[in-house]
Formats: structure tokens, sequence, C-alpha cells
């Protein structure tokens, strides 16, 4: 698990990520989504990837109001309003896999794509921390 944490801290600095932005700027900032495989279809977009909580002292949990917008090559692939995530804890310096479908899609072909630098998201929220 030690490694797999590593693993990530490390793509937080070295890949794109996501942001988010809330009412406590310095947990926000240290806040991020990576993304890890993106799936075209039709008429959607469901991106997987790992929420980064890299606050070394403060839990962040019950996210709501979120809106993402993803991108490829700097263009916008997707991008939606979600409300309220199901309820999950993201402990500190800890992640949590979570999937999210979007119903558009715009400027990418359909199928499968594993994330490198090429992918990015940013999302805006509100969340509760400890």
């Amino acid at each position: 698990m030690k490694r797999i944490a590593a693993l990530f801290l490390v793509l937080v600095c070295l890949c794109s990520t996501c942001t988010a932005f809330a009412e406590n700027s310095r947990t926000a900032k240290l806040l991020h989504f990576i993304p890890t495989e993106v799936v075209v279809e039709t008429n959607s977009v469901k991106v997987t990837g790992y929420f980064v909580n890299l606050n070394e002292d403060v839990e962040v949990l019950n996210f709501r109001d979120f809106k993402m917008t993803v991108y490829y090559n700097n263009k916008v692939i997707a991008e939606g309003t979600f409300g309220a995530l199901p309820e999950f804890t993201i402990p500190a310096l800890g992640m949590k896999k979570q999937t999210l479908k979007f119903k558009e899609r715009r400027n990418i072909k359909t199928g499968s794509y594993t994330c490198e630098e090429d992918f990015r998201c940013d999302f805006a929220c509100k969340f509760s921390s400890w």
C-alpha cells in the first residue's frame, strides 16, 4: 500500500491533475484528482481516477455542488455538474478511487484511453474537512 501511495504522490507531481476550489483554500490546494482511464462512448464519457488528499492532518469528505471539466490535449472533452457525490472520506495523505460519468462528449473519438499527461481535469466543489 505504501508503494501505491508513493506512486500516486509522484504522479501528482508529474502528471496533470484536477484541483479543487472551495472555501478552505489551503485544504483545497492539496486536494487533487488524477485520471487513470477515460472511456468514450457515443453519447457519454466515463472518467476513472483517484482523489488524492495531500493534506498531512486533514480528512476530506462530503463533496457537494461538484462540477468537473475533463481536457484532452487542452481541449474540453466533457464537463458536468454532479451535485453531491456518493459519501466517501479521503484520509490525510490518502486517496480514493472514483468513477464519474458525463452525459456528453466532444473533441475525442470513441474508445478507451489510459491517461497520461494528455489528460487533465479541473473541478470545483464544496466539501467538509476534519
